[in-house]
């Protein structure tokens, strides 16, 4: 049997989902961010990848759409800085049994409180660069790597 290993990006209402690989929910309106979170998990995953996203803010026409997915995805990466509260609360509330799932990223920190609030219970994790995406995402697919240095 042939693994796939494409990428696949859907936006709301549509759902898609593939035998082999994750799914990645990525909430932001700054399109060249979305663009190099993509390239980011294409460089790391060898199986398909699935990328949800949100490229608008959430509204009550694309909830239900955003709710449903931020809870069965792999891995979900909110851009603090121009996300929709509401992408906020499911990245929050999203169930804490696997590790670190959820990845806030805020560069411009436009949401400073915001920010703290995520940060208050040392539970989260708020990313300031794609650099910091890049390096979460080399240790969870190969921690031995950082393990050597």
């Amino acid at each position: 049997m042939k693994i796939d290993n494409s990428s696949y990006t859907v936006t709301p209402p549509d759902l898609y989902m593939t035998e082999h690989g994750i799914s990645i929910l990525i909430s932001s309106t700054n399109t060249d961010f979305i663009s190099s979170v993509k390239e980011l998990f294409e460089k790391f995953i060898a199986t398909s990848i699935v990328f949800l996203v949100q490229n608008n803010k959430t509204n009550s026409g694309t909830l239900p759409w955003m709710w449903n997915v931020s809870k069965t995805c792999d891995f979900i990466v909110i851009d603090v800085d121009t996300c929709a509260w509401e992408d906020i609360m499911a990245g929050l509330l999203k169930s804490k049994d696997e590790e670190n799932t959820v990845l806030f990223y805020s560069d411009k920190y436009k949401r400073r409180e915001t920010v703290k609030l995520i940060n208050a219970t040392g539970t989260n994790l708020v990313v300031r660069s794609l650099d910091d995406i890049n390096n979460y995402i080399k240790l969870q697919m190969s921690p031995e790597y950082f393990n050597e240095s």
